[in-house]
């Protein structure tokens, strides 16, 4: 096979949780929707807050333990972080709309990789896919939701920019 024809690859580190981690992550995510919902349309997520808020709730819950006596002050940092940018980031595609160096990213459909154009390197493969339909579709409703779009059945296309001004495309389609 010819060198020149094989696409790159790029690849990630994708967040790892632990079981009891996801656990902690989805409660996180129905506190932040109660709170998104008693407030109303006014809701508005500070970063710096809300981590600060995702410590603290960590801090509290991890303590309840008794066998979570040696938790540090870095691990207590590192999934505070990675939760937060599961709850306002873009999920495991975060990394990728981080990367000023990507001009474009193509979510093809479930079990098939992602693609990113790279202005060096250009077409690359990554090594992240969606596994199953649910999930690919609460990404895409996240990004709607943020700029105040919906894609559904009724509205099949998202032509849209996001907050940094990077523009988002995506098509509903049903089977």
């Amino acid at each position: 096979m010819d060198n020149n024809n094989i696409i790159p690859q790029y690849d990630i580190i994708k967040q790892d949780y632990t079981s009891y981690e996801k656990i902690l992550l989805k409660e996180i995510r129905e506190k932040l929707v109660d709170l998104a919902i008693s407030t109303g349309e006014n809701f508005q997520v500070n970063k710096h807050k809300l981590l600060n808020n995702i410590k603290g709730f960590l801090f509290e819950r991890l303590n309840e333990n008794p066998q979570n006596n040696n938790i540090t002050n870095e691990y207590l940092d590192k999934l505070s972080q990675k939760l937060l940018r599961d709850i306002v980031g873009y999920g495991e595609i975060d990394p990728l709309i981080q990367d000023d160096n990507l001009e474009e990213i193509m979510i093809i459909g479930t079990n098939k990789p992602v693609f990113v154009y790279h202005r060096e390197y250009g077409m690359m493969k990554t090594n992240i896919t969606f596994d199953n339909e649910q999930e690919l579709t609460d990404l895409i409703d996240a990004i709607a939701r943020q700029i105040n779009r919906r894609i559904d059945q009724e509205s099949p296309i998202l032509d849209g920019r996001l907050i940094d001004g990077s523009r988002i495309n995506a098509t509903f389609t049903s089977v």
